[in-house]
């Protein structure tokens, strides 16, 4: 149910902007940032956005601590107008975050278009590294990218030991995955 799924949206972005504002002092003095997940109905109906707007003011979360993360396949359709609610949303001090970089059919030149702070490499990426020559190539080309770009970048899917020290090799600052949830 389409409703459903809107209304526990809400909550959770409610409870989670809510709950960050509680603890981020006690974070130290550069807390991490918030990330929340928007799905594209939600960024062109406008209402998860100016319900997040709302809450900010609300909770006195400073906006340039929050990231809006959007999906590359969510870029993908409706790409004038999705770009326009990325700009508001930036020039209301929020970060964007490109999700699931390399797992979709984007063009890399919409990159220079999008208002991105951060790119989250898909896992699909990170799959073979150990054993792939190609697979560590491809990823340093993504790493060059993004530094020439100038834009942060978490690489998802890190499962082991070996695939860590891969990506750190290559550059990477920020990860995530399975590996580091034990």
């Amino acid at each position: 149910n389409h409703g459903l799924l809107a209304t526990l949206t809400d909550q959770a972005l409610v409870r989670s902007a809510e709950t960050w504002a509680d603890i981020r002092d006690q974070l130290g003095p550069t807390p991490p940032q918030l990330f929340v997940n928007l799905s594209p109905d939600q960024l062109l109906s406008r209402v998860a956005v100016e319900r997040l707007h709302h809450l900010l003011v609300a909770t006195g979360l400073p906006p340039e601590d929050v990231v809006v993360e959007v999906t590359e396949e969510a870029m993908s359709t409706r790409f004038g107008e999705m770009l326009a609610v990325l700009n508001e949303l930036r020039s209301n001090g929020l970060r964007i975050a490109l999700d699931d970089f390399g797992s979709g059919y984007s063009s890399l030149g919409r990159l220079r278009e999008l208002p991105v702070d951060v790119i989250k490499v898909d896992q699909s990426m990170v799959r073979g590294l150990e054993t792939d020559e190609r697979a560590r190539r491809l990823l340093g080309a993504v790493s060059t990218m993004v530094r020439e770009l100038d834009v942060e970048c978490i690489v998802e899917g890190i499962e082991t030991v070996g695939e860590a020290t891969i990506v750190a090799d290559l550059g990477f600052r920020y990860v995530q995955g399975y590996h580091f949830a034990m």
